[in-house]
């Protein structure tokens, strides 16, 4: 069985049909760079949308705390009311 080699003529092909021209390296790089930013640029995205978020559900916490709050004050002011009328 002959030994299947690639030759360094396959190899140049090869290379031509990748590399062909400069042209060819050049707009390689191009789309591999700008590829490269459109991914930096969307991991920063998701940094900044996940500190928000973070931010959002620490103020909604504060909220719905908050609220509890006020709901327990206003029960207890019906209850002193109620007790006073019972009073009466």
């Amino acid at each position: 069985m002959a030994e299947s080699r690639r030759t360094s003529d396959d190899i140049n092909a090869i290379h031509d049909e990748v590399f062909g021209s400069g042209y060819d390296k050049k707009r390689l790089l191009d789309e591999a760079i700008s590829k490269y930013i459109s991914g930096r640029k969307t991991l920063a995205m998701m940094d900044e949308l996940i500190v928000k978020r973070e931010k959002l559900q620490e103020e909604k916490k504060e909220l719905l705390e908050e609220r509890e709050r006020i709901i327990i004050s206003e029960c207890e002011m019906n209850l002193m009311v109620m007790h006073k009328l019972w009073m009466i």
